[in-house]
Formats: structure tokens, sequence, C-alpha cells
């Protein structure tokens, strides 16, 4: 797992997380590291990508990955999971418009990692907003490639 984070104390968390679930990670300090790294060759599961971080945010290290992965430059297939505190409707369509598969929140949670990584990669997921009349829009489903939930 890279876990691509700036705070300190939310790499320790997530670091405990994902030993607690039988794997290891690395830590990238903002998404221009991380950009780095997979350029280096990094091979991960998942990537945990916070959003909102100096130097390079996680929605353009996202994009920047997925464009090495459409020049050849970096394998494809690589499944970045978006993790912030922000749970809006807008956070969520922001992730996927970047090229993010998954959008958590905070914390993170050793059943949820487990859960993501049961999921069949690179399932792409479609949100279905509702722009109710009072103006809030919330996600109200999630929907996979395949038709599932």
């Amino acid at each position: 797992v890279l876990i691509v984070e700036d705070n300190l104390m939310n790499q320790k968390v997530a670091k405990v997380v994902v030993k607690h679930c039988g794997m290891t990670a690395d830590v990238a300090n903002n998404g221009a590291e991380a950009v780095e790294i997979m350029k280096g060759g990094g091979l991960y599961d998942v990537i945990l990508m916070d959003i909102q971080m100096p130097v390079m945010d996680g929605l353009e290290a996202t994009q920047r990955i997925r464009e090495m992965e459409a020049t050849g430059t970096i394998a494809k297939g690589n499944y970045i999971v978006a993790t912030s505190a922000n749970a809006t409707a807008e956070n969520h369509r922001e992730g996927y418009e970047a090229g993010m598969d998954e959008y958590i929140t905070k914390p993170i949670y050793p059943s949820k990692l487990k859960e993501l990584l049961a999921k069949p990669k690179r399932m792409q997921t479609v949100l279905e907003f509702d722009d109710g009349a009072d103006g809030d829009a919330e996600v109200t489903s999630l929907i996979g490639r395949n038709g599932s939930g």
C-alpha cells in the first residue's frame, strides 16, 4: 500500500490500519512524491491518496498517474482510493473525475480497507446524485461497471 498523506499523525494511523490488514506500506508526504515513486517503478495493491496536501494535491497527483498510465510510462490499473475528511457529493465527484477508483472518509478503519481490497480492481464506479429541491446534492448510490452497487 502506498499512503499519500501530508499529516504525520494520519500517516501513523494509516500505517497501523494497513499493518492490521496484514500488509506493508510506503509513505509519500504529498502528491509530487507519489508521482515520483510511481515513475520510479512503484507497484502497489492500493494507493491511499489524501485529497488536500501541499506541493501537489491528491486530485492532481491522480491525474498525473492516470496520464502516465495512458502513455505507458507506468503500468496501468493502479487502484487509487481518495481519503478525505470531507464527504460531500461534490468532493466525491471531483475525486472520480480526477480518476480515483474509490472515495473513503477518514478515519480509515481496517474493515473498510479490507472491503476495498476485496473489490475487483478497476471496478469503475458511477455516482448517482440527488440534486434535491432543497439545493443540497447528495450521493444516492454507487453503481459499479457491472451494475452492482
